[in-house]
């Protein structure tokens, strides 16, 4: 995985040039890209490191700029989240996971579906077990690189790092909405 962090922007026009500034100062690899009219992608590079960074500085982003709204994201796919953006306040900056209890968002769990259970399985007990393949596979009666292997095919197919920590809070709580679904796939 790339280990790239992403951030959905709500700003006004008018106030681009001075975020594209800040930005590059704060984060000069970030690369800040428009979708659509006041919509922006934010890509973070350096993944965990960049969302610190990016944070931290947030609150100063809103004191000067007007009806901002930022929200963490596991993928590029802007589009599937936009709708939470939208429901954000004025100088609001969120995770995703932080909005799932709020509403329920069937469209959310699209990346899980048709993965096999036993995938999700295994997913579910390495984050539930701090994303170690090590004590995962002693909770699951396999092998450390039965989990390795898994791991990677889970974030190829869905696209979601697991290695930051604001997707794998997002998968995780995904995960446990379905638990009881997955674990009566697993038995039949």
């Amino acid at each position: 995985m790339s280990h790239q962090a992403y951030v959905l922007l709500s700003f006004k026009k008018e106030e681009e040039d001075g975020a594209r500034y800040r930005l590059k100062k704060l984060l000069p690899e970030a690369i800040l890209e428009e979708k659509e009219e006041g919509v922006y992608l934010l890509c973070l590079n350096h993944g965990q490191k960049d969302l610190a960074i990016y944070g931290a500085s947030f609150r100063a982003f809103a004191l000067d700029m007007d009806d901002i709204h930022s929200l963490v994201i596991p993928t590029n796919d802007y589009e599937r989240y936009q709708g939470f953006l939208e429901e954000l306040n004025d100088g609001e900056h969120r995770l995703l996971h932080e909005c799932l209890n709020e509403k329920n968002h069937e469209e959310l769990f699209a990346p899980l579906a048709g993965l096999d259970p036993e995938l999700l399985l295994t997913i579910l007990v390495y984050l539930e077990n701090g994303n170690s393949p090590a004590l995962a596979s002693i909770g699951l009666y396999v092998h450390r690189n039965t989990v390795n292997y898994r791991v990677e095919h889970f974030e190829k197919q869905t696209g979601y790092d697991l290695s930051l920590c604001p997707t794998s809070l997002f998968v995780y709580l995904l995960l446990k909405k379905q638990e009881r679904n997955i674990r009566a796939q697993l038995l039949f």
